[in-house]
């Protein structure tokens, strides 16, 4: 729902065009008022907009981490460490892959690698930096790949079916997750592919064990933004 916006935004601002992404920035924003005042004041009772805008950021996974064990630990850990450790992981692990797996890429791939560089190149320090790592790519892509996740994690949590019922359910819709997040960048590759199964997997992990979207949004990030800065050098 989100990751419509974002991606209209960020690639506008990336493309050069700042005043169309204004004015995208301005009406979704518009849409959003709209929606939120609509939904605040049509329930009975009349809910404050406060607690709709709440609800509703609660419901796509943005909500304060709430781990499974170790609950005693610092939200920082959860929010910082943990993120960071698994993004440096991530890029040992592409690295031990890209050691001794080298893939053909066929001209199309190559293009779409080119495309990306082009593109994180034209917008200087802050869309290497910020836009592309994070708005474009972390921030959507987590919405997209992982809330509907967490949707499904919390409604089969209320279901009286049996745990094995209820443990199968979740596993389908990570491998779903997953896959889906891996199979979006074959367009650039197959090491693309399987390096994104291999993050897939981590926040996934991460969105499953806190039931928020904030770790994983910043350790997806944290890898984008490894991964890209040595592309443009």
């Amino acid at each position: 729902m989100l990751a419509c916006p974002l991606l209209l935004c960020g690639r506008a601002v990336a493309q050069g065009h700042t005043s169309l992404a204004v004015e995208l920035a301005v009406c979704f924003g518009l849409l959003a008022a709209a929606y939120i005042g609509v939904s605040a004041f049509s329930t009975r009772p009349p809910s404050p907009v406060r607690v709709e805008v709440r609800a509703a950021c609660g419901l796509l996974g943005f909500r304060r981490p709430e781990p499974a064990r170790w609950q005693s630990r610092p939200l920082l850990v959860w929010c910082l460490v943990v993120p960071v450790v698994l993004a440096l992981a991530h890029v040992g692990l592409d690295t031990l892959l890209g050691a001794v797996w080298h893939p053909v890429t066929d001209a199309d791939q190559a293009a779409a690698n080119a495309r990306r560089t082009e593109l994180l190149t034209r917008g200087g320090a802050f869309s290497l930096l910020v836009l592309y790592p994070f708005l474009v790519a972390a921030f959507p892509e987590e919405i997209r790949y992982r809330a509907t996740f967490l949707l499904v994690q919390r409604g089969v949590a209320v279901l009286s079916a049996p745990r094995v019922v209820r443990v199968f359910v979740v596993a389908a819709a990570a491998g779903v997750s997953v896959a889906g997040f891996a199979f979006a960048h074959a367009a650039f590759g197959p090491m693309n592919v399987a390096t994104s199964a291999i993050g897939g997997v981590f926040y996934t992990g991460l969105t499953l064990y806190t039931r928020s979207l904030w770790p994983a949004i910043l350790c997806h990030g944290l890898y984008d933004l490894a991964v890209f800065v040595p592309m443009i050098s």
